[in-house]
Parts: C-alpha cells; structure tokens; sequence
C-alpha cells in the first residue's frame, strides 16, 4: 500500500490542478470526535483522507458526496461513507473489517438494499471515480469557477 496521506494530497494536484495546503484538511480532532462517537478507529485510508483533503468541497461534495466524519454512521452492519448524488445507491465498510489496514468498499443499492462489493479499498476507488469525473467533465466546471 502507498502512502495513504501522500495519495489522498495528491488528488489536489491531480485533479483540481493546484498545490494541496494544510487547510485542506480536518482537523484530527473532528476526526477523532467521529472516532469516539463510533466507537471505531477510522482505517488507514478514511482517517488520511479525511485528515488531508477532507475539507475540499470540490473533492468531497463536486458530485457523490463522502461524508463528514461527523455525518458517518453505521447501517446494516456497515460504516456508511459516501452517497451517490441522487441518493441511489451509497457506499460502506463492513463493520467486520475496519481493523483491516485497507478494508473493501462496498455499494449498497438504495432501491433493492443489496450489496455489491467494489473490490477496491477507498483511495483506489476514490481514484475511479475522480477519473470517471475527468472523463464526463467534471472537473471543467471546476477550473471555470476557479
């Protein structure tokens, strides 16, 4: 596994085309509030997500949202992380494998309440799906504004 918290700040560089700051993330102490509150170690990737960009709207809310430490709750036995924009389907960690270093992500149908396993842990899946943006032209309206 690379660095999770150099990952996470790479995704500034590479996708909103500018030098990641430390104001771009959490601070540790909504991080560890969420902890305590869960009574749960965040993994690895989450809590370096969170920690580092957590803050950057246009990553965190520009089409699915990930959520604030605060808004993340269990459901169905998982730690629910991200929501797709129209609510249709979200993601989780099983709740069994928050101890893993790099735990799988899984997508709940909202409409049918299955799940799918994404076979992927958070950043590379983040990476998917920040890529998938640049393919649609997400991020076009992004450099406009800025």
């Amino acid at each position: 596994m690379t660095n999770v918290t150099e990952t996470s700040q790479a995704f500034v560089q590479t996708y909103l085309q500018r030098s990641w700051t430390v104001a771009d993330g959490l601070p540790e102490t909504v991080i560890r509030k969420a902890e305590a509150r869960l009574g749960i170690s965040l993994p690895p990737p989450l809590r370096a997500f969170h920690l580092s960009v957590g803050a950057v709207a246009d990553l965190c809310n520009i089409h699915n949202t990930i959520l604030h430490p605060k808004d993340i709750d269990f459901e169905e036995g998982y730690l629910m992380i991200m929501d797709e924009n129209q609510s249709v389907v979200s993601w989780g960690i099983k709740k069994a494998d928050l101890k893993k270093p790099d735990p799988i992500i899984w997508q709940r149908n909202n409409q049918a309440d299955k799940w799918y396993s994404e076979k992927k842990g958070f950043l590379e899946l983040l990476a998917s799906m920040l890529d998938w943006y640049s393919e649609i032209g997400v991020w076009k309206h992004i450099y406009k504004a800025h």
